[in-house]
């Protein structure tokens, strides 16, 4: 069993194959090109999306404690914490939509 870390996030490729926001050994890609996974892998890979909401969630709540937030690592940091940032802004939009209803 693979032991998840929603505060650690490795962009480097190849380095973690069971993690959303590392890009396959082979990624040669652009920076765009890297947010462009994600957001494929946003929308196409349940399990995947599920990791991302948790650490969009987890970047929320730690804005307010210790830690800090997120450590983020590797090529691709600005694009994966931008990506984060989109979604736990999103996520904050529809809790605020739903609590208004």
């Amino acid at each position: 069993m693979t032991i998840a870390s929603y505060a650690v996030i490795n962009t480097r490729p190849g380095d973690c194959a069971s993690d959303p926001f590392c890009p396959p050994a082979e990624f040669k890609g652009t920076n765009r090109d890297y947010y462009l996974l994600l957001v494929e892998r946003y929308k196409s890979n349940i399990e995947w999306r599920q990791r991302m909401v948790i650490t969009a969630r987890h970047s929320l709540k730690s804005r307010n404690t210790v830690h800090n937030g997120i450590d983020v690592r590797g090529p691709f940091v600005r694009e994966a914490k931008h990506f984060i940032a989109k979604l736990a802004a999103s996520l904050q939009a529809q809790h605020a939509s739903a609590q208004s209803a």
